[in-house]
Formats: structure tokens, C-alpha cells, sequence
């Protein structure tokens, strides 16, 4: 389960400041890594329990995120300037 970002949340970030959003999920006690993407393109390989953040376009955005299982899951968000 992604737990950051929110789904279908809506995050605000002044002009031109790229604000960061947390990628955190939650997995078994045996998931040692996690493999996210942003709008199906590679982030990276991360352990479980690291922080992770990512600069998002304006727009709707895309996160997916995959266990070492192969159990992805996504999240639908929305990154607004004000």
C-alpha cells in the first residue's frame, strides 16, 4: 500500500520551487526493497524503510510502486503551482 503520496491528493508548490513529495509504502516484514516509478518511468531501487523523495511535474502524476513479490501497486496525484 502507498501510504505518501496521497491518492487522488493534491499537493501545492510555489512557481519554479519543484517542491519534494515523500514516497513511502508499506510492505511485509520481508520486503527489503521497493522499486517506484513516476508516471511509468524509473525512480530507482530503494530499501523499504528509506526515505525517498521526488520532484513532480505540475500536473497529474502517476507513482507505482513494486516489492521484490512483483506486487505493484499505484497512486494517482496531482501537483499544483501557486
Amino acid at each position: 500500500k502507498i501510504i505518501s503520496p496521497n491518492a487522488n491528493g493534491v499537493y501545492f508548490s510555489e512557481k519554479n520551487s519543484r517542491q519534494e513529495i515523500e514516497l513511502r509504502a508499506s510492505g511485509t516484514t520481508q520486503t527489503k526493497y521497493l522499486y517506484w516509478y513516476l508516471n511509468d518511468h524509473w525512480i530507482g531501487k530503494y530499501p523499504a524503510n528509506a526515505r525517498t523523495f521526488i520532484k513532480p511535474n505540475v500536473g497529474q502524476n502517476k507513482i507505482s510502486c513494486t516489492d521484490e513479490a512483483g506486487k505493484t501497486v499505484s497512486v494517482v496525484f496531482e501537483m499544483r503551482e501557486m
